[in-house]
């Protein structure tokens, strides 16, 4: 029986250790593959479109260097694709992407060659933006068989997990007193961490996926407004310049001007939460932002009444892009005084030890405090769905954006809440040691 749960441990162990070599190839990174790709060909396509507009040669010099970075970027990124048929699909894209960069160095060519035949011109622009719509297919594609490769390979880690527990149970009745003992430290030690880690990592992998598709929505439609948006701006511009000044015309049209800047707006958040932009981490005190948050909101809320403090905290240091951080503690911030009118918000910093990247360490948490009236039941559960809002008008993204820039950041966005007492909402931030 010893030799049996002996060679019966052993096998567990290789298995665990193969398991670990799989999991580790699946990096972080990996999931942001298709979505970086579709960010800089979004990126390409308005670049073009400008240049169309404008025709200033500085544009295009801006289309063929983020042309230059997608190649590299794209070339650099093959080894982390799983699959045969995520490689097959990246092999057609760079082959999409080639005759992409063909049609919009034509329409180029055209611009420089200062013709007259519009239609030549027209064509070549309807071609670039066929072409720009198989590289964006092929793009959705790539992250669909990304998908599937992550579930096959989540699959695959179930199923050995379920051999294991039968391994660990056949332990169990073979060696009563000693093989209890190792089975209880096996399964402690290496697969409940293991289960913990796939429930985990499925949960995640469920969110991504329907972030991805709320994201690859919101971009379209955005991408979708903000191109007759751009027509109108630009024709609004040459009609102003027509209307006398004190008309009736003119103000219209600066009515008009400000619902096109609203819109734009809009359009901005839909876009970022679909293409949240990479943080620039630098270490740097966790009061900095408390405090540049204090000096910036203080003033506009003491004029509608509420109090704005901040403790002083002891001396701990995050690693933070501190315009995204500001961008967070802003939301967190406006929605408490929304939430608290004529009351108090209150900014502290403090140290505490907290699960992040599943794993116990020291965290530094910023919290956002208020005396209102606190969340509702029903709404608590969809509170960081995108989308979902308590407030007449609101878009129910900026609870999502912040979410997602504190996720970039490493950490998470948690709030606590008690009916007629308040609520706090928490950013949890891994503590940045030494220098």
């Amino acid at each position: 029986m010893v030799l049996l749960i002996a060679l019966g441990a052993i096998t567990a162990w290789r298995m665990i250790g193969a398991m670990e070599e799989r999991f580790a190839t699946v990096g972080q990174q990996s999931f942001y593959f298709a979505e970086r790709l579709q960010q800089t060909l979004m990126r390409l396509n308005n670049l073009m479109l400008r240049y169309l507009t404008r025709k200033q040669p500085e544009d295009w010099q801006e289309f063929e260097q983020n042309n230059l970075f997608l190649q590299t970027w794209m070339y650099s990124k093959r080894h982390e694709l799983l699959s045969a048929n995520e490689r097959r699909i990246q092999t057609d894209l760079e082959r999409v992407y080639t005759e992409y960069l063909a049609a919009a160095r034509r329409v180029h060519q055209l611009l420089q060659q200062n013709l007259s035949n519009e239609l030549e011109l027209a064509e070549a622009t309807r071609h670039f933006e066929a072409q720009s719509q198989r590289m964006a297919a092929k793009a959705s594609e790539l992250a669909n068989a990304h998908r599937q490769a992550q579930q096959a390979l989540l699959a695959e880690l179930n199923t050995t997990l379920s051999k294991l527990h039968l391994m660990v149970i056949a332990a169990l009745l073979l060696l009563v007193t000693a093989g209890y003992f190792l089975s209880r430290s096996v399964y402690k030690d290496l697969i409940a961490p293991l289960r913990q880690e796939l429930v985990h990592s499925r949960a995640l992998l469920e969110r991504q996926q329907r972030l991805a598709s709320l994201g690859v929505l919101a971009a379209g439609v955005a991408h979708e407004i903000r191109n007759p948006l751009t027509a109108i701006k630009a024709r609004l511009f040459t009609l102003r310049k027509g209307l006398k000044t004190g008309s009736r015309e003119l103000a219209d049209t600066e009515v008009i001007d400000q619902e096109i800047n609203r819109l734009e707006r809009i359009v901005k958040d839909f876009l970022l939460f679909a293409r949240p932009s990479d943080p620039v981490l630098e270490r740097m005190p966790a009061a900095k932002p408390l405090e540049e948050i204090v000096h910036l909101m203080r003033p506009q809320l003491e004029k509608h009444g509420v109090s704005l403090k901040i403790e002083t905290p002891p001396e701990l240091f995050i690693q933070a892009d501190l315009q995204q951080m500001k961008q967070v503690l802003m939301n967190l911030v406006q929605n408490a005084a929304e939430a608290a009118p004529g009351g108090s918000i209150i900014l502290r910093a403090r140290r505490m030890q907290a699960s992040l990247n599943d794993k116990p360490q020291p965290a530094v948490c910023l919290e956002v405090q208020d005396n209102g009236p606190g969340i509702p039941e029903e709404a608590q559960k969809h509170l960081f769905d995108p989308f979902f809002s308590t407030k007449e008008g609101g878009t129910g993204l900026g609870l999502s954006i912040a979410a997602r820039l504190v996720e970039k950041h490493g950490g998470v966005l948690h709030f606590e809440t008690r009916p007629a007492q308040g609520t706090t909402f928490k950013i949890i931030l891994p503590e940045s040691k030494g220098s």
